[in-house]
């Protein structure tokens, strides 16, 4: 292309010429930069926004769940009690299980025979029957020093009753102390009593 200018050169106007570089790429206006940034932290400013909402809201779902984890709690307490309850009926129930089903101890002939074996000056405190085995606590008195042999005759006299005996396989005696009160000397003892299977 030819180009024919007649103004005199001193009074042309001069163009900008516009520098085309291969591999370079184009270049961008001022204003389109500036748009761009501005633009990029509008994104930003609109995504740190986005972002403070969808903390919020999970805090807020977080202490929900806290006041229900704790309400939880408190009932988990309450069935922990139930449980404890539970179990301890359970227990009771296996017991009783224990001495009714299977051989038939008549415990009312037992306490009688109980009774009629304690010699003088020598009480029970405590009878229980725990894990396949009678236990007995009691005390013993004497002023004459004998309240271990009145212990002694009545871990005898079980032993040697054979109504009592008949359902034991043995009767073991303990002695747990002794001690004065005045004259008068005491002894407390246990008697474990292991039923047969």
């Amino acid at each position: 292309m030819i180009e024919i200018n007649l103004v005199p050169e001193n009074l042309r106007k001069k163009k900008k010429r516009q520098k085309k570089s291969a591999g370079r790429g184009f270049s961008l206006p001022k204003t389109a930069v500036v748009g761009m940034i501005g633009g990029f932290l509008i994104l930003l400013i609109c995504i740190h926004v986005v972002l403070q909402f969808f903390i919020a809201f999970r805090l807020t779902q977080h202490q929900e769940l806290k006041k229900e984890w704790d309400g939880m709690q408190a009932a988990k307490q309450n069935v922990d009690v139930v449980i404890t309850e539970l179990r301890s009926m359970q227990n009771k129930i296996k017991a009783v299980k224990e001495v009714t089903e299977g051989k038939k101890i008549l415990w009312a002939q037992k306490l009688n025979e109980i009774s009629d074996a304690l010699p003088r000056g020598v009480w029970l405190q405590e009878l229980s029957l725990m894990e396949g085995a009678l236990f007995m606590q009691g005390s013993s008195v004497s002023k004459n020093n004998s309240e271990i042999l009145q212990v002694h005759k009545l871990t005898s006299n079980l032993k040697n009753d054979e109504n009592f005996n008949k359902d034991f396989n043995s009767i073991e005696m303990g002695i747990h102390k002794t001690h004065k009160i005045g004259d008068t000397s005491t002894a407390d003892f246990s008697v474990d009593a292991v039923l047969e299977k």
